[in-house]
């Protein structure tokens, strides 16, 4: 069985006199009782009850009040993240109310929906109880290591934390050399697992990533030294990382520059000449999706240079333009970066050069694309209005259909049993009235016909927006270039 960091052991970076070593501590918790609960979760002739007996056996946890900001069994990146504590011990009536709460009433079936609900309250409980056992135990650890210092002389740099939310760990390998690693948890795409290496105040930028990723986002470059997936499996990555990088700047100072400054540089400078002059090549790499529906044929790209994604549509001949206004302007926000790198006597004036020569060249080609963006817009927008204008009629036509049989109450005669002169509350009427046009022929064709109608505008309508958003996009690249730029 695959161990699993934070909850079968705890990744840890120790140092001892100059020299980093990543190890794995164990946790030690209750295995059989974790056995048993995830056994419950798949054994549907248990109950609720059964799993708070096996609880309740355990005492140590029956009357637990503590909370931990402990993500274990939670993926990184989820959303509305509760800290881990021990659910309530619930009596018999506090059992049958929580199940008679739960119940699914769609299902008709009684023991089916009961089954359904048990299984529900249930699961639900016993992985509570898990997400608990695994928090206590790994804070447990974590206190042993530090308060009991069981790792002898070996001093504790690093250690795989669980918490939810912000994080943030910094020591030094040595006066010149700081480590940094930022964690953020269960915050859905606001996740994020980092480290910033920084030598003499200078950070050390991968810059090679702008060229080799196209998803690498410009602002996670210039603030860190490595980002990656917020995952499990990356803890122990990262600190042989961590380690492999202090090692070589601590014992050899000359290669480390070479090989983590000058060499970065220079490939992120060699790669933009060829971007620039081999674009399809790197076209070819990107993931798009093509509208075949739409008269006009686009293709849906998100660009990544920001720190939100934003969706936008060109056709084919406009890909290479997207992509270059991109990333050569993008490329411009490493200028301030590449500047620092004159503190360790690297000549940084010809990339600079470089970057800047780029961006000039491309500017007229994205001055032309915005006139040509516009000459489409102006194409698009009287279909996407007439496409709206066909919408609204039809709906119209169904609120006044809807509305005569509302003064009416012709509608009666069907739904009242001909009960037509019982005196019906409002809400009485207007329930009659629903179950009437869930059987009236013309309300349903008048409803399928808008449900055509509002896809067809809703094509147009993402084409416009997209449009739109492709335009302001080629001018952000523009604005940039000129910032940075001026003669």
């Amino acid at each position: 069985m695959n161990k699993v960091v934070n909850q079968d052991f705890v990744a840890i970076v120790t140092q001892n006199g100059s020299s980093l070593n990543y190890s794995e501590w164990p946790i030690d918790y209750d295995w059989s009782l974790v056995q048993r609960l995830e056994d419950s979760i798949t054994d549907d002739t248990m109950t609720l009850m059964d799993v708070m007996e096996i609880v309740s056996r355990a005492r140590c946890y029956k009357d637990s009040t503590k909370e931990y900001q402990y993500a274990s069994t939670k993926m990184y990146k989820e959303s509305y993240v509760s800290p881990a504590k021990m659910p309530k011990m619930l009596s018999t009536s506090e059992y049958k109310t929580l199940l008679h709460n739960t119940m699914d009433y769609r299902i008709r079936d009684y023991e089916e929906r009961r089954r359904k609900s048990e299984r529900i309250i249930k699961n639900k409980y016993a992985t509570d109880v898990i997400r608990y056992i695994y928090a206590e135990a790994y804070y447990n650890t974590i206190d042993k290591i530090f308060i009991d210092k069981i790792l002898g002389n070996n001093e504790i740099r690093l250690y795989s934390t669980e918490k939810i939310g912000w994080d943030s760990k910094t020591f030094k390998v040595t006066s010149d050399i700081d480590i940094i690693v930022k964690t953020n948890f269960c915050y859905g795409n606001a996740a994020y697992m980092n480290f910033s290496f920084r030598y003499k105040d200078l950070l050390i930028t991968p810059y090679s990533d702008y060229i080799t990723y196209y998803y690498a986002r410009i602002y996670s470059i210039i603030n860190c030294t490595r980002n990656y997936c917020p995952q499990r499996d990356n803890w122990k990555k990262m600190f042989e990382f961590i380690i492999e990088l202090s090692e070589l700047a601590t014992n050899n100072i000359d290669e480390f520059i070479n090989r983590w400054l000058v060499g970065e540089i220079n490939s992120m400078i060699e790669g933009l000449k060829d971007m620039y002059d081999n674009t399809s090549k790197y076209i070819n790499k990107i993931s798009a999706l093509k509208n075949e529906d739409v008269d006009f044929t686009y293709i849906r790209i998100f660009l990544i240079s920001g720190i939100s994604q934003r969706n936008i549509m060109v056709n084919d001949d406009e890909l290479e333009l997207s992509f270059l206004g991109e990333k050569l302007s993008g490329a411009l926000q490493f200028i301030d970066n590449l500047k620092q790198a004159e503190l360790l006597h690297i000549d940084e004036a010809k990339a600079i050069d470089t970057i800047l020569c780029l961006n000039k060249k491309i500017k007229p080609r994205l001055e032309n694309g915005v006139i040509n963006v516009n000459k489409d817009i102006e194409k698009i927008e009287p279909i996407e209005q007439e496409k709206q204008k066909i919408l609204n009629g039809i709906q119209n036509e169904i609120d006044l259909y809807v509305e005569k049989l509302r003064k009416s109450k012709s509608y009666l005669k069907k739904t009242s049993n001909n009960n037509v002169h019982k005196k019906y509350s409002d809400t009485e009427l207007e329930d009659l009235l629903r179950v009437f046009l869930f059987t009236d022929e013309f309300y349903n064709e008048m409803e399928k016909k808008k449900v055509y109608a509002r896809g067809e505008w809703n094509k147009y309508q993402v084409l416009l927006d997209g449009r739109n958003s492709f335009k302001r996009e080629l001018i952000s690249y523009i604005n940039n270039i000129e910032l940075f730029c001026r003669e």
